[in-house]
């Protein structure tokens, strides 16, 4: 056999932030041509050389690896092709420097869900003499005897289930170790492609024409149209002809006709029947704006551009014209929006535009849904991807444009490793391919927007509604006084826009029907008994319910502390403003949308399509109801409660109070009739609540970026924020003090040049989650390669204390929740 001639360097499965590198492995001959960049593979791995997958990062000459180490061999090759081009390979180490990931996780996080693999582990008996055969105990003869006879692998599960053995059992990892057994490791994906059966001449035309008369009437019909049409499905023939399957198996025996399977697309279940539409014509200022974004994508030397405009401005259609060119320009374009919700509107809007080029990537869609979107993106059949904060890594391999639709929202950042923002992301690939950025949104975060003043991104403008459509009036109603959660105004609103047969939005930002109980005799308040937050009562199941942890347990009125019958329920949800509403208004027809309404798949496109198509007049729900979405005939919104978003212990909530308020009342008067808006508050006076009101954004930005540099918080510097959750409160602390101790010796040691402002530790709000106490160390820093470098290093000191393994540690730049 030939030598080895090359190495690849692996990013290797499952491996802790400590010892997370590029492990260098042999690539053998015969796996030279398979073995590429970008291709999963299994590897032996630590002193078992337990099989492990990971990813080729890269493969070189065999000379250039470190002759100091021995190198063990790729095992095999998983993919056919290379999942990975270059540059997604490029961002792999980028989410890695960035994030503090693994590598691994990194490249998990760009692949859908489905495409990941499950391992299939099997066993087979070695020879033993007699000796050796009499040291095992009887558990261990018993597996051996069950493998002896028959010389091939059996999987684990049939063995731990043939003979009854735990599941949890170590015997057959134990007779490995042995050597009693030997074991094997396959791999095979979690969700496979979807195939049909086909049928197509197995012959040339003339010499099938040549056996008709050795055919019966139904063969015949079959071969005809096979003559006819080259190849079909199994079931089209079928249903053409009027024969059965065993007519076309028999043709098969015959040698006649072949039969071979073919990949489909599983594709997403959304409306595409809407006729094609025209290009959108633009007016002055959306031309002008237009004309700007294409000159910087003409340019072809990438950049980042802020399009800011008011709500029903028309963004939509100023980058719907843009992205026509960069398709045309045989460029791929990646559209994002912040939830579920706005996917399908968004969708029919593209499907109409671009037809089936539309490829949709969410977390609403199935497995083999998302692998084939994915598919389709990689194998170019797909132009456009539109989707939530995965689609940034949809696998153009020529990308041209990106586009973030109300950036400024919180869900395009990632709680789960790696923690990212998705314009990060979108950043590095445009700057990677020279592509445009097209940042949009009517409230944009004070970081864009600073950066959009300071020339560091491009700013582009739309200060008046599209078309006809003007700004809402809005009325603010102080409810000190009022009960119930309708006010009189608010409810006289209401009943008029029902006896004109127009539609309204309510939001209400909390879910639930009662968000608190507490008892009257001895004051506790019902809580989570593993998190450190009250419960909310559901009316839907009558159960009180963590919105942290999934807890819930009985609606009940005995006091769980003192054991009185005085629990009293206070606070009110969206379970409760419907019932109300049906009340107030037994004939109207009352849509709710939250967490517990949208559960089921496709329920953000069946519901939303049932507004649209006005088989509901009130839509009540929390924030997803209350950005992007377009309604024509909505001429009423209405806000039923905001207090509570303007005082959280957030630096953010001013700027989250505005964003929620202003698009929001956005949702009214869009379309040819005059829309208002009420805003229900105890504070009637506040700035937040009249700056919304007057849609004056840029009098916020001025007063806000006042305090962010004053207090210097972001845009004036970065936030890193490090947490240590453990089931012993203790444990945290003490392991936050640590890194704490870690972090001063950097500072003022190899770090010296560092300039950071610390906090803590100490505990957040809300202290402990699913049983975990938590404690938090805030750094004010500039997020800079050199920051970076010395928390990397300080991750990897703090892990490699065995002291510190009691308490798990995520490190967070720039969070936004």
């Amino acid at each position: 056999m030939s030598e080895s001639a090359y190495f690849a360097t692996v990013a290797v499965e499952g491996l802790v932030y400590h010892f997370d590198a590029p492990y260098s492995y042999k690539v053998p001959f015969e796996l030279e041509p398979a073995a590429m960049p970008g291709c999963r593979v299994m590897v032996p791995f630590g002193n078992g050389n337990r099989k492990k997958q990971g990813l080729i990062l890269s493969v070189k000459p065999l000379f250039e690896a470190d002759n100091s180490v021995k190198l063990k061999s790729i095992h095999s090759v998983i993919d056919d092709e290379p999942l990975f081009t270059e540059e997604m390979l490029s961002l792999v180490a980028w989410l890695k420097e960035n994030t503090f990931c693994t590598l691994f996780e990194a490249a998990k996080s760009m692949l859908p869900a489905g495409i990941g693999l499950n391992y299939v582990v099997t066993y087979m008996a070695e020879k033993l003499d007699e000796e050796e055969y009499n040291k095992l105990s009887f558990d261990e003869k018993r597996v051996f005897d069950y493998l002896k006879n028959g010389c091939k692998f059996v999987k684990q599960e049939k063995i731990l289930s043939d003979l009854a053995i735990p599941a949890e059992s170590k015997i057959l990892e134990k007779l490995v170790k042995k050597s009693v057994l030997i074991t094997n490791v396959d791999t095979k994906r979690k969700t496979g492609d979807l195939t049909v059966k086909n049928v197509r001449l197995a012959m040339s035309e003339a010499d099938a024409e040549d056996l008709l008369s050795t055919l019966t009437p139904k063969q015949k019909s079959v071969v005809h149209l096979l003559i006819d049409i080259g190849g079909a499905s199994v079931k089209e023939v079928c249903y053409f002809t009027g024969v059965t399957q065993a007519v076309i198996s028999t043709l098969n025996k015959k040698g006649i006709v072949e039969l071979f399977d073919s990949e489909i697309y599983r594709k997403p279940r959304y409306d595409t029947t809407a006729k094609s539409k025209a290009s959108p014509e633009l007016t002055d200022s959306q031309q002008k704006a237009y004309n700007e974004l294409l000159g910087k994508y003409n340019s072809n030397e990438g950049a980042a551009y802020l399009l800011y405009g008011v709500t029903g401005s028309g963004k939509t259609q100023v980058f719907l014209k843009l992205i026509e060119d960069v398709v045309n320009d045989g460029k791929g374009v990646i559209v994002m929006v912040p939830e579920i919700a706005l996917t399908p509107q968004t969708l029919g809007i593209f499907y109409s535009h671009f037809g089936d080029s539309v490829a949709v990537f969410h977390s609403a869609l199935s497995a083999g849904e998302r692998i084939d979107e994915w598919k389709r993106v990689k194998r170019g059949d797909a132009k456009i991807a539109i989707g939530t904060r995965s689609a940034v890594f949809a696998p153009f391999s020529n990308l041209g444009l990106i586009v973030i639709d109300e950036e400024q929202e919180h869900t395009y950042k990632s709680e789960m490793s790696p923690r990212y923002h998705a314009r990060d992301v979108a950043r590095f690939r445009c700057a990677y391919n020279n592509a445009l950025l097209v940042l949009a949104s009517a409230t944009p975060s004070v970081e864009t927007y600073t950066n959009a003043v300071s020339g560091r991104y491009g700013f582009v403008k739309l200060d008046k509604r599209y078309g006809k459509a003007v700004l809402p009036e809005v009325v603010t109603i102080d409810v000190s006084d009022t009960k119930g959660a309708i006010s009189n105004e608010l409810y006289n609103a209401l009943e008029e826009c029902l006896n004109n047969n127009k539609q309204a939005i309510l939001l209400m930002n909390r879910r639930g029907f009662n968000t608190f109980a507490t008892c009257g005799a001895c004051k506790t308040v019902l809580t989570c008994p593993n998190c450190s937050i009250s419960l909310t009562y559901h009316s839907a199941n009558r159960r009180l319910m963590c919105h942290y942890c999934g807890h819930s347990q009985a609606h009940t009125d005995v006091c769980p502390e003192c054991g009185e019958k005085a629990v009293s329920y206070a606070g009110f949800g969206t379970q409760r403003i419907e019932e109300e509403l049906e009340s107030i208004f037994p004939n109207a027809r009352v849509l709710r949308m939250d967490a517990d309404t949208t559960m089921a798949r496709y329920s953000y496109q069946d519901k939303l399509s049932a507004f649209a198509n006005g088989e509901y007049d009130i839509l009540l729900g929390t924030q997803m109801v209350a950005k992007g979405l377009d309604f024509p005939r909505v001429t009423l919104v209405g806000i039923i409660s905001i207090d509570h978003q303007l005082y959280n212990d957030d630096f953010r909530s001013s700027e989250r109070a505005f964003d929620l308020l202003t698009q929001v009342i956005g949702r009214s008067g869009r379309g040819d009739y005059e829309g208002k808006a009420y805003i229900q508050t105890v504070l009637p006076e506040n700035e937040i609540i009249e700056l919304s009101a007057a849609q004056d954004y840029e009098s916020f930005y001025e007063t806000e970026s006042i305090i962010r540099k004053s207090m210097v918080y972001p845009p004036y510097c970065d936030i890193c924020s490090i947490t240590f959750s453990s089931e012993q409160q203790n444990k945290s602390y003490l392991c936050a003090k640590s890194f704490f101790s870690l972090l001063k010796d950097a500072v003022t040691g190899e770090f010296d040049d560092v300039k950071i402002n610390v906090m803590g530790p100490v505990q957040p709000r809300v202290s402990k989650i699913s049983n975990k106490y938590r404690n938090v160390i805030t750094i004010k820093c500039k997020n800079n390669k050199r920051f970076r470098q010395m928390m990397s290093g300080l991750i990897v000191s703090y892990m490699k204390n065995s002291d510190n393994t009691s308490a798990n540690i995520t490190v967070d730049i720039n969070p936004l929740v």
